[in-house]
């Protein structure tokens, strides 16, 4: 036992450093780190726990913008309807790197010429999960969906120009690099001239 506890000290101190060296970036100063994470400088103030919040910087993710368009989408029966659009005014992010993977849901914005100006990619609200249900006193593996409709929000920088809406099911991991459609089944494609 006297053996061990010495180890136990040594590892105590090594993942504690290891920890501050992580997460103080190993600059106690506050210096932006890598990776592209988001730094906070906070604090107690008067207004509680994160009411001190002095300051917020980017720090290497995809493009921070101001305002949002908010597209809140029903699907149900085969039919996708715009439900309603809502402003929205914060910190909103790009993603650094869509993912794109068979199934998922790949809306954008489009502009007069057919060009993309702003592009995201989200799971589907009606897709398929895989669970174990009891039959026969065995656990079989089942495909589940839920009762629809489903209620999707797609939510895109406010972008001048844009004319059009699409949101596409992938049929296949990845997306086109010159812009063009993926390939997959069209969901809805609105006009929002109108809006």
């Amino acid at each position: 036992m006297k053996k061990l506890v010495p180890s136990l000290v040594i590892l105590v101190v090594v993942l504690g450093w290891v920890l501050l060296q992580r997460y103080s970036g190993g600059d106690v100063g506050g210096e932006e780190r890598a990776g592209g994470e988001m730094e906070v400088e906070a604090g107690l103030g008067d207004e509680g726990f994160l009411g001190g919040v002095r300051e917020m910087r980017e720090v290497g993710r995809g493009e921070v913008y101001r305002e949002a368009r908010a597209y809140r989408l029903v699907l149900g029966g085969g039919v996708c309807e715009l439900e309603a659009v809502d402003e929205l005014e914060g910190e909103f992010r790009e993603d650094r790197e869509m993912v794109a993977r068979e199934g998922m849901f790949y809306c954008r914005l489009l502009g007069v010429d057919g060009s993309v100006l702003a592009e995201t990619t989200m799971d589907a609200p009606d897709r398929q999960c895989v669970v174990l249900a009891p039959q026969d006193g065995e656990m079989v593996p089942m495909r589940m969906t839920g009762d629809g409709p489903f209620v999707f929000q797609v939510r895109l920088p406010v972008v001048e120009g844009a004319v059009s809406l699409e949101v596409v099911r992938l049929a296949k991991e990845g997306l086109p690099d010159d812009g063009s459609r993926p390939l997959g089944d069209l969901v809805v494609s609105l006009d929002l001239k109108n809006l």
